[in-house]
């Protein structure tokens, strides 16, 4: 490479003569060599044409208009414009409802008059939220998630509050209707919600019903091995989806068992089609390798996959809630949200893979699309799919529920001159105890009061008076 350095460095729209090489050469590097004088200047010389236009740039955009016009009534003028990436024929380039005067691609918000967002580009951030509608909504059009609910803004139905948005699940499947007992291949179990053609099937030999849910034994993969078999395209088809669950491990049979795994399996649905290799899928695998006390969260598209991989203890036989969110809005991206047990495990902005790039025609509970692995030895209680993105208070309220929404207080005593109150509870959370003479004001008689295993009991002292209690969710 050169050592040196550069004063200046030309292209012109043209060959230069040898007098012409003379006449540069003697004006120099500061000087242009389009003066008037023909024994030193290059008379014949366009720099820019009469619309102001460097000669180079009108050759190659013959229809553009004068550079110092505004044909689109913006207060830019076509140079400017230029200058920006914008449009000089349209007062909004890229139709996001702000005018290209005000987005000056400064990349830094400072107000809705300065919003700093590209004119060329309706979503700055591609959150899903169109920059002229972040900017009316006074969310942040260079923050994916102004309000940190772990939603996307153009996901979330209150970009500027954590509360959490209503939302009832798309499917629901409760496993509540099968009756005690051995599950014979190819029972089906109601989707609560969507209602006929939406039933799970049990398929496989060996899978039981107890306890309200459905009991897996774990094996090899193969047809004979009982999985939990969901309708195709349940995913695919959405912009955004949460999958919730819970269920137990009882066991290891062998390698990366699955809690879902949807899409498929060389790129076919099995059955008909046998086992073979994983194409396109959205997966959890409750352990990686053989180690139950690793776990992966994956989004493939064949032939490359984005994997996600986490360290949490899982103790055999104990309930286990698992909720997966991924948000394909953006389009050309998505944002994956994993949690696990009330507790946050991952939140990926700009994922590679979007939800309809998965082909899922195989959408299981407890099966891998890969025939090496294992099928899960374990029990499923309850799953749902919501057809949106739920936010960080929506799930820990799902898993302070439970499925079947047994955040209760369940007890309550005197003793003495305190008052006993008892509630179910779940690991990860905490909450606070509050008392009221009226149902209406209430005061927090302690806080951040940590979960002592399914159920916790706290004593408080006992007012004077009628006074009532009740156990808020710290969220």
């Amino acid at each position: 490479n050169l050592s040196g350095s550069f004063d200046e460095f030309r292209v012109y729209a043209g060959a230069f003569s040898d007098a012409d090489v003379g006449k540069s050469f003697a004006k120099g590097p500061d000087s242009l060599p389009n003066g008037s004088n023909p024994a030193t200047d290059i008379t014949t010389l366009k720099i820019t044409n009469a619309n102001g236009w460097p000669e180079w740039w009108m050759d190659r955009n013959p229809s553009l208009p004068p550079s110092g016009s505004d044909l689109d009534g913006d207060g830019l003028t076509a140079l400017q414009e230029l200058g920006r990436g914008s449009d000089p024929s349209k007062a909004d380039s890229d139709g996001d409802g702000l005018s290209d005067a005000v987005e000056n691609n400064s990349a830094v918000f400072a107000s809705s008059g300065n919003p700093g967002t590209s004119p060329s580009d309706p979503d700055t951030d591609h959150d899903g939220l169109a920059d002229g509608a972040e900017v009316a909504a006074g969310s942040d059009p260079f923050d994916v998630d102004s309000d940190g609910d772990l939603a996307l803004d153009g996901a979330d139905g209150a970009p500027l509050s954590a509360e959490p948005v209503a939302q009832g699940p798309a499917h629901r499947w409760t496993f509540n209707d099968l009756p005690e007992g051995a599950i014979a291949n190819g029972t089906v179990s109601a989707d609560s919600v969507a209602g006929a053609g939406f039933e799970a099937v049990v398929r496989g030999e060996g899978a039981s019903a107890a306890l309200g849910g459905v009991v897996l034994p774990g094996g090899a993969n193969n047809d004979t091995s009982p999985w939990i078999d969901l309708p195709n395209q349940l995913i695919s088809k959405q912009t955004r989806v949460t999958l919730v669950g819970w269920f137990a491990v009882n066991g290891y049979s062998g390698d990366w068992s699955r809690f879902v795994d949807f899409g498929d399996s060389g790129g076919l649905e099995v059955p008909p089609a046998g086992i073979s290799g994983g194409t396109d899928y959205l997966v959890y695998s409750v352990q990686r390798g053989a180690d139950g006390g690793l776990q992966r969260f994956g989004l493939k598209e064949n032939p490359t996959e984005s994997i996600y991989d986490f360290t949490f203890p899982t103790v055999l036989g104990e309930e286990i809630f698992i909720s997966m969110t991924v948000d394909s809005s953006p389009g050309d991206c998505s944002v994956y949200t994993v949690y696990r047990d009330g507790m946050f495990q991952c939140e990926v902005a700009g994922g590679q893979y979007a939800l309809s790039s998965i082909n899922d025609v195989n959408n299981w509970l407890g099966r891998s699309q890969y025939a090496g692995d294992s099928t899960l030895n374990g029990q499923f209680q309850e799953f749902r799919i919501y057809n949106g993105a739920l936010n960080a208070k929506a799930i820990k309220r799902l898993y302070a529920n439970g499925p079947d929404n047994s955040f209760v207080v369940t007890g309550s005593r005197v003793v003495g001159a305190e008052v006993e109150v008892t509630w179910n509870s779940r690991a990860n959370l905490t909450y606070t105890v509050e008392s009221s003479a009226d149902l209406v004001a209430w005061t927090a008689e302690q806080a951040n009061v940590p979960a002592t295993g399914t159920s916790t009991t706290l004593a408080v002292p006992l007012g004077g008076g009628q006074r009532f209690y009740r156990v808020r969710l710290d969220e």
